[in-house]
């Protein structure tokens, strides 16, 4: 299959010359196509009609300058030859600034070698041709990257030369300053790092320079304000305006960071809280085994004892007296056993329900430790499980006792009512009050649940607690539960 020929456009005024020109392009052997016009005018028109590979045109033309034919191009859009009958360096250099490849000074052997001309020419046009493409190609790319990197979430920066060279949009508003301060030569790169983080960037980036991979690594950023972000950055070496350079993908895991630790606490609060449950279980089954050894037992012996006396008795009045002893001792065994069972769990809370339980445990309270406790109740009926009943029962005896216990209090508040298909039980009292911890388990999670335990088993059961408190503030703590049933009602305070 014969080579497609050579398109060749030759501007010329002078006949002689295009005749020795076309001669040239004859005798080479070379497959060529030459049209020859006189004028630039004839030239821009055969330029608008068809598509040429090369261009040869004279410097002075009769309507123009040879040069002309690109002033109106932003690049090149074909190879220009620029021919002289004259050398002059000055006219050399002006014919290149103004687009051509090629300078020729008109000699006969510089005519008859025009077809060698033509192929360097066409050799160093794909070359520039190709380079253009490479250009743009590298051009389209960082503007896809800048655009992608403008839009990204992430943080990220070229790092190049020991400076910042691109900072996307993210950075300038989490780290808080302006690209334009981040670009500066003088902008100090070691401020927006904690020291330990800022020598182990600089030894990763050494690395990649020496054409090391480098897996991403967690670092400690400093904002302009001062605030401290955890971060994992991502790191690459790639090519940036023609250089070596390093891009680096910033994510912010602060956040991330906080809820595992926040984590690893709540699970230590929980083994904390598995162990003080068990310890309070065995001390409740030591304090109830003595409860009924030194109460029970002795009274079960001694009237053990007074029946074989009663069983030797011989006179009316020694009978009669070892049994009123026996009957007082029964006495106070069915007391003591109905005291402990209250204690352990009082049968009104099954009997009459949680508002009946409360209140007697609030008038228990106030009897027992000398503090006034007012009960307000929301006398519409609602419906609980019996679940919610024995938690939210034990929840107000604890936080009770502990109001006895630490708060120093003056006067206590226990309010019940329906809100939003939910129960609230209200425990309040003015006493010095806490700084709760940022989990919620504070200070209280002795000598029983603790609201810790409380908030978790709310929280299993799909209730809530809420506690508002502060050194000398009092404190106020709101047991949430749903309800099965709500109704409106009026209130009633005792």
């Amino acid at each position: 299959m014969e080579a497609e020929p050579i398109r060749i456009l030759l501007v010329e005024d002078n006949q002689a010359h295009s005749r020795l020109i076309r001669r040239a392009f004859q005798s080479d052997g070379r497959p060529t196509f030459l049209a020859v016009v006189e004028t630039l005018g004839a030239a821009r028109k055969k330029l608008q009609k068809s598509s040429w590979d090369i261009v040869i045109t004279d410097l002075i033309l009769p309507d123009g300058k040879g040069t002309d034919l690109l002033s109106h191009l932003v690049e090149p859009a074909f190879p220009l030859i620029i021919m002289t009958s004259y050398g002059d360096e000055q006219v050399a250099v002006d014919a290149i600034k103004a687009g051509a490849l090629e300078y020729v000074v008109k000699t006969p052997a510089s005519l008859n070698a025009m077809p060698d001309i033509v192929e360097r020419t066409l050799r160093e046009w794909m070359n520039l041709v190709r380079r253009r493409q490479v250009e743009q190609a590298l051009r389209e790319s960082e503007e896809k990257f800048r655009t992608l990197a403008e839009q990204s979430p992430n943080m990220i920066f070229i790092h190049q030369k020991d400076r910042i060279v691109y900072a996307n949009r993210c950075c300038e508003e989490v780290m808080g300053y302006r690209r334009a301060e981040i670009y500066a030569p003088a902008f100090d790169v070691q401020a927006i790092f904690d020291p330990e983080s800022f020598t182990r960037i600089q030894n990763n980036f050494q690395r990649h320079r020496q054409e090391t991979d480098i897996r991403p690594h967690e670092y400690t950023l400093i904002t302009r304000d001062g605030k401290r972000l955890e971060v994992i950055i991502t790191t690459k070496r790639i090519r940036f305006d023609g250089e070596g350079a390093i891009l680096a993908i910033v994510t912010d895991i602060t956040e991330r960071k906080q809820a595992e630790r926040k984590l690893l606490d709540y699970q230590k609060q929980l083994r904390c809280l598995t162990s003080q449950l068990c310890l309070t279980e065995e001390h409740q089954r030591r304090q109830i085994a003595t409860a009924l050894h030194d109460n029970i037992g002795q009274l079960l012996a001694l009237c053990k004892i007074k029946l074989g006396a009663l069983a030797q008795a011989r006179s009316p009045e020694s009978i009669h007296a070892a049994s009123n002893e026996i009957r007082q001792y029964v006495e106070n065994a069915i007391n003591f056993t109905r005291s402990l069972t209250f204690e352990l769990s009082p049968p009104i809370l099954y009997e009459l329900g949680l508002p009946a339980a409360i209140e007697w445990l609030v008038d228990q309270n106030a009897q027992q430790h000398d503090l006034q406790i007012r009960y307000e109740i929301n006398e519409g009926a609602f419906t609980l499980s019996s679940d919610w009943e024995i938690l939210l029962f034990q929840a107000v005896r604890e936080l009770l006792m502990n109001i006895v216990k630490h708060a120093r209090a003056r006067q206590a508040l226990v309010s019940l009512q329906c809100q939003d298909n939910h129960l609230h039980i209200v425990v309040q009292d003015d006493g010095v009050g806490f700084d709760p911890c940022p989990s919620g388990s504070a200070g209280w999670t002795r000598d029983g649940f603790g609201l810790f335990n409380i908030r978790e088993r709310l929280d299993q059961l799909g209730g809530r607690m809420k506690i508002h408190s502060g050194p000398n503030a009092g404190t106020r703590v709101t047991l949430i539960a749903p309800l099965t049933t709500p109704t409106p009602a009026k209130t009633s305070t005792t």
